[in-house]
């Protein structure tokens, strides 16, 4: 079966990427926990011939690029941050984010599931699948719970 995620921030066209994104983007309601997608870390793009010319962005909403013309700005796309486009060896990654995949429990305790995603496309089809939260519910459970269920208890949705 395939789950709606509640949508926190709309995609963005052309914007997909965990760089365009600030907090928490999807969440789903599952089987007593509240799964999540929420972006994590920071930017900082320096170009390698000019000290003064750097995309930084630490928790800001709008990523821009800094142009070389007195600090005019200009948005940038996901095509913007391909290699290809950055590159011609000018541009140095020094940081970069990605959107984390956690949990809340009933309540509201955060936990951590050791799992990212790197677009909003793949954050959404994973808080999606149920086959992949159902894993996850069953690793969050106690032994008391299993017991339980296993006698003919239910899981509050």
């Amino acid at each position: 079966m395939t789950l709606t995620p509640t949508i926190l921030q709309k995609s963005k066209p052309n914007r997909l990427d965990s760089v365009w994104y600030t907090g928490e983007i999807l969440e789903v309601k599952y089987k007593g926990y509240t799964f999540y997608a929420w972006e994590a870390g920071d930017v900082r793009v320096e170009n390698k011939n000019n000290d003064n010319l750097e995309i930084t962005n630490y928790k800001s909403s709008d990523r821009v690029w800094w142009s070389e013309n007195g600090g005019r700005t200009r948005a940038l796309s996901d095509t913007d941050l391909t290699d290809e486009d950055l590159g011609k060896d000018e541009w140095n990654w020094c940081m970069n984010n990605w959107f984390e995949i956690s949990a809340r429990d009933k309540d509201g305790q955060f936990i951590d599931l050791m799992e990212s995603t790197g677009s909003w496309d793949e954050a959404y089809d994973y808080l999606s699948d149920e086959s992949i939260l159902d894993q996850h519910v069953d690793n969050l459970m106690s032994d008391a719970e299993r017991k339980r269920i296993a006698k003919g208890g239910v899981i509050k949705q």
